[in-house]
Parts: C-alpha cells; structure tokens; sequence
C-alpha cells in the first residue's frame, strides 16, 4: 500500500533545455594542460603534500593566464585520520556576470587536485577545469563563474567545505564536480549526485546524462529504487558533490567510475578528454541558459520521474505499521493473560545499555588515536582504515565492554520470563527502536524492515525450517548492503563492516543512527539465541531417537 501511495506522486524530473551553441571544448588544449599537470607532479599527492602544493602554483598560473579573471586562494588546515595537522591551498578564479544580465545564482566548476596516499593521477580533471574556465572568459555568459581547484577532497572533502564556508560573492545555483573523467577508456561517464545525508540532486542529474549524451557518451547512474534506499540508509560517498549538496547547493560530480576512492589506474586518454569536456561544457552552457535547478531533494527517481521525500517518509511509515499493531496486538495479549512482561523488558533495556557501554568504549579507544580518527571530519578513505592486529584488538575492547555490562547486569535480574514472552518483548523493543530510526533516516528504516516484519512472524512460526526462511529473508538486505558496500570500496566483507565500525566509533556518520542499528542487531541476536535454545532440546531428542 505504501509503494503504491508513493507510485501515484511520481513527479517528471526539470531537466535543463539544451544550450543554443555545442559545445566548443578545445580537446587539443586541454591534452596539453593535462600533460604539463602531469610534468610537474606526475607522483601521487596526497593533501598537503608538496607535491600537491606544487600543483597549486602550476593551476595559479594558468588562471592567472585567463583575461578578465580574478584569481584568489585559501589557506586552510585540517587533521588527517592519524590526528596530524596538514596545510592545505584551494586556488580558485572567478568571472563576473555581464551587467544587467539579472540572472540569479552562479555556476560553481570544481576539480579535486589531489590523490589518495600512493595513487598517481586526476590530471584529467584540472586539465578540464582549465580549459571550461578558457572557453567562458571568452564566450557570452548570463551567470557568474567560479572556477576552483580544490585540496583535501581525499580527506573528507576538506577543501570544497572550506571554501563553501568563506565564499559569499554570490549565491550559488549550481555545481560540476570533476573527478578525473577522462581516465581510462570507452565512453561511460558516471554521475554521482550524492550526500553525506538522504539528499542528492536528481534533476540536476538527469540534465548531466542528457549533457553526457550530446557529447556522445554514455551516462552512467544508480538509478534502481532499491540501490537508492540502501544508498541513503548508509551513504558511501567520496566526490566533492556531498559538500555541496549537504549545503543546499544542486551538485553532480562527473567520473569515470562509479562513486568510489580514486584508484591506482587513472591515465588518461584524448578521446576521454575530448568526450569529458564537451559533457561538462554541456552542461554548463545548459545551466547558465536554463532556469535554477532545483535544490537538492531526498526524492528517488523512477525511470524519468521522481518520488519526494514526504511521500516516502509517508509510504516507509505505512510498512511499519503492519509491525506496530502486531506488536501492539501481542503485548496486549499477554497483559490480558497476565504474563510475567516486565522481566522480558528489562532484558531488553539491559542488551541496549550492554550497546550503549560498548559504543562508549569505542569511542574513546578512536579519541585516544590508537584507531584512524575521522579526516577533517568525515569519514577516513577505506584505504586508512586497515583490518589489522590492532583493529582485532579495539573490536574485543568494544565488544568485550558491552558483552561484560550484559553479564553483570544479568547476574542480578530476575528469572527469565518464558520464550514466547520475551520474543514479544524484543518485537517491542524493535518497535520503538525502528519508529525513532524513522525520524532519524527513513532510508536506514526501510532497510531494516525486512528483519522486523521476519521477527513478527518468528512469534508465530511453529516449525525450525519456518524461522529459518524469515532468518535469512531478515539479513538479505544487511548482506547486500556488506557485499556491495565491500565492491564499492574495494575491500573484503570482514574489511568493509570494519570499516563501518571504525568510522561510527570515530563519529564520522554520526550518533543516533549507529545506535539505533547498533541496538537493532542486538535484538536480532538475542532473539536468535532465543529460537536456537529453543530448537536445541527438539534437536538432540530427534538424534538420540535416530540412534535407538
């Protein structure tokens, strides 16, 4: 019912009409920008570096090249996940806005400059940059133009979120993010329109594809309305897009490849060039002619439509409610027949201040710097958080203070109240839990459904292979999520969900959230234990009466 509610809102996507001129992107003079990039600093550089600063000068004197430009830069500082302080430069050009053009709102340019520790290229994007700022100095324009080479994109999007934090010329109605989108070969190029929150730009997005299109490429989006929930339950992002689009600004970030960390093979090739920069020239003549994109939505999209946000808070509520009025049904049941509830609540209190303990100590084995903290704030790449000695040991200490606060907590509770009465209180547990995880991220709700409509009906099942099938039916979702999670960032499974535990200890993905998840897989747990005890008696009598 609630899909259905959500179908029948759909609402087209704006897409911006195209710009009167193709696209005259110069392939020639950005291979040339690209390789002179590359003589200077072809070695990684990592934020800070100086090899990276070195870069920071080589993009000062192309823009300082430009005529009618302003050229400025920002120092800034910021921590990287082993706590050290790193000095950092965004250089950046504006062009004003012919007078009397009355247009609203500029057009922000962006292109990260530097890599991720022992990775070499992105000269692709910088070349870009250069030559879109080239070509809108010298062609009519009804906007104005910022134009900005950032550092620290490989540490938590640090530059393009201090930039966003002193810029004030102007408001700003739009933004292209370049991620070395001419590495490689073929002609994909991938949008990414995602935030470090439930929003994303998807109108702005589907004006990319048709601008990635024109130029006779081939655009490339997550578009399946699953993948989408599951992409906002726990948002994986690494372009410079997420700054922006947490900021209110409508930003996609063109790639060649899907949104992940920049990797080892990124060379870059001049057919790429040239299909890279008439896409992004596309659709920055389509901005600059068309109306305001619209701000940044948690809508999903649907083919051409899109579903908003109300709507799917709305539709999300409507599939748990099945799960409230039987957990409602099912306490009162037993209120009625005078069922010892109370002991079975308070198990459930003790397991989530068994989670809340370990969270705790989590956190502060991350704030004493003995694991990778958060980079400048955000989550740290997957490449610096490695599953090692010293991971295996925090795991035991968070666990180890959660697992010892459930046993001593225990020792002085009551009787346990039977089976059936303490499974129903864990569907209550998981009740509220899920209803305030609704407030805090419908999304990560939505992916945790499964698991609650499973458990419900675990209180009615009769049979093992009945618990078995809802058991497996519940953790589909989380195992998707852990195997794409770990494709995406390029990890083994074990590596991937220790990454997701060392980047919540850390704070990077917040508080509420991690905990509400933390405590909803407590409850499955403990319910498990429950169901296995209970099937242990029937086991071993069926194998002792296999052996008389």
């Amino acid at each position: 019912m609630g899909l259905v509610v959500a179908l029948l809102t759909l609402r087209p996507l704006e897409i911006l009409p195209d710009p009167a001129l193709p696209a005259g992107f110069d392939t020639g003079a950005a291979v040339d920008v690209a390789g002179e990039f590359e003589a200077g600093a072809a070695r990684p550089r990592p934020a800070g570096s100086p090899n990276n600063s070195r870069t920071a000068d080589f993009m000062r004197r192309q823009f300082d090249r430009i005529p009618g430009s302003a050229v400025r830069e920002q120092e800034f500082s910021g921590r990287d996940p082993g706590g050290n302080v790193l000095r950092m430069r965004n250089v950046f050009m504006s062009l004003p806005a012919p007078r009397g053009s009355g247009v609203p709102g500029g057009i922000l340019v962006v292109a990260p400059r530097d890599t991720p520790a022992e990775v070499s290229g992105g000269a692709s994007a910088s070349a870009i940059l250069v030559q879109l700022a080239r070509t809108s100095a010298t062609v009519d324009r009804r906007r104005p133009m910022i134009f900005v080479s950032t550092d620290g994109s490989a540490l938590g999007n640090a530059g393009i979120r201090f930039f966003l934090s002193r810029f004030n010329d102007f408001r700003v109605a739009a933004a292209i993010v370049l991620d070395a989108p001419a590495s490689g070969e073929g002609d994909e190029i991938h949008i990414w329109s995602t935030s470090t929150g439930a929003r994303s730009a998807p109108d702005l997005a589907a004006s990319a594809a048709r601008a990635v299109e024109r130029a006779n490429g081939a655009p490339r989006q997550r578009t399946g309305l699953a993948r989408q929930v599951l992409d906002r339950a726990l948002p994986l992002v690494f372009g410079d897009q997420a700054a922006l689009n947490d900021a209110g600004i409508p930003a996609v970030t063109l790639a060649r490849r899907a949104e992940a960390p920049l990797g080892a093979t990124t060379s870059w090739t001049s057919d790429r060039m040239a299909i890279a920069g008439a896409s992004a020239q596309n659709l920055l003549g389509a901005i600059d002619a068309g109306d305001t994109p619209p701000d940044p939505t948690t809508a999903l999209v649907f083919g051409e439509r899109a579903i908003e946000g109300a709507i799917l808070r709305a539709a999300a509520l409507l599939l748990l409610l099945p799960v409230i009025v039987g957990a409602i049904d099912m306490v009162a049941a037993l209120r009625r027949a005078r069922a010892p509830l109370r002991p079975a609540v308070r198990r459930g209190m003790r397991l989530l201040v068994a989670v809340v303990v370990g969270a705790i100590g989590g956190r502060v084995v991350a704030l004493t710097g003995i694991i990778p903290g958060a980079a400048a704030g955000n989550p740290a790449l997957p490449s610096e958080v490695p599953l090692d000695a010293m991971a295996l040991l925090v795991l035991m200490l968070g666990f180890g203070a959660g697992g010892l606060t459930w046993y001593l907590m225990s020792r002085a509770a009551p009787p346990p109240a039977p089976r059936r009465v303490r499974l129903v209180a864990i569907v209550a547990w998981t009740v509220g839990l899920m209803t305030v995880l609704w407030f805090a991220n419908p999304f990560a709700m939505v992916a945790l459904l499964p698991f609650a409509h499973s458990l419900l009906l675990v209180t009615a099942a009769r049979r093992g292979w009945q618990a078995a099938v809802l058991a497996a039916a519940a953790i589909l979702p989380l195992a998707w999520l852990l195997l794409s999670g770990a494709a995406q960032t390029d990890l083994s499974v074990p590596g991937f969900t220790w990454y997701l535990l060392e980047t919540s200890a850390s704070g990077a993905r917040g508080v509420a959230v991690p905990l509400l998840v933390a405590g909803l897989l407590a409850l499955a747990l403990l319910a498990a234990v429950d169901l296995l005890r209970a099937a242990a008696p029937r086991v071993r009598g069926r194998a002792a009466s296999a052996r008389t």
